[in-house]
């Protein structure tokens, strides 16, 4: 990992007191957060989002986000669902590796 990208894990994992978690655990769920976070405005516990365990199809973070919007004088319900799901690789080998 390289020395920016360990950096913001480093004060991600002390603002929200993740310190008991493994490192790539906890990398799992600074991903997460980066992600869904740019999609959902409102706070977000990295927790809730987190699935990744081990023998789970390689997801590590998944959220569904929706909206509802009703017109009152049309009475029409509009309905828009996000689905975001993350799988997070920490060397640089990995990613390398996947794009060939």
């Amino acid at each position: 990992m390289d020395r920016i990208t360990k950096s913001l894990l480093d004060e991600f994992v002390s603002t929200n007191q993740l310190t008991a978690l493994p490192e790539d655990t906890a990398f799992e769920y600074f991903c997460g957060w980066l992600i869904v976070s740019n999609h959902h405005d409102e706070s977000l516990q990295s927790e809730d989002i987190h699935v990744g365990a081990g023998a789970d199809c390689g997801i590590d973070c998944i959220a569904i986000i929706g909206l509802c919007i009703k017109n009152p004088n049309f009475r029409v319900l509009l309905v828009q669902l996000s689905l975001l799901y993350q799988k997070s690789k920490r060397s640089a080998q990995a990613l390398t590796h996947k794009l060939n």
